[in-house]
């Protein structure tokens, strides 16, 4: 039981920091955005190093079972994967025109 809760936390925190914290920051005004991009940074890159900590604590002192240790190890190093693609994709090195142009094509083609 224990290992689901693990998982079903840290499901809901990828959800909330990848999907809600965005939704949340990006205020617009018709086709105008308001929200400021660096205030959405922070927040996502805040969340997710909490996530981390917490992933990192557990797996210090809450797993007292070798496959507790490694769950808990795992998520952390799943956050990390994400704070590093975040990271990327903030500084601009991670781009997703191809997919905008791809999905523009499509859509002139349907």
């Amino acid at each position: 039981m224990r290992h689901y809760a693990i998982h079903i936390v840290n499901i809901l925190v990828l959800i909330i920091v990848l999907i809600g914290v965005p939704a949340a920051t990006s205020v617009r005004l018709g086709s105008l955005q308001i929200g400021s991009r660096p205030a959405s940074e922070l927040v996502t890159l805040g969340l997710l190093a909490l996530a981390l900590a917490v992933n990192l604590l557990g797996w210090l002192f809450l797993g007292p079972k070798r496959k507790t240790r490694q769950l808990w190890s795992r998520w952390a190093a799943c956050i990390l994967m994400v704070i590093a693609l975040e990271l990327i994709f903030f500084e601009g090195i991670l781009s997703f025109d191809w997919l905008k142009t791809s999905l523009l094509w499509l859509k002139s083609r349907i």
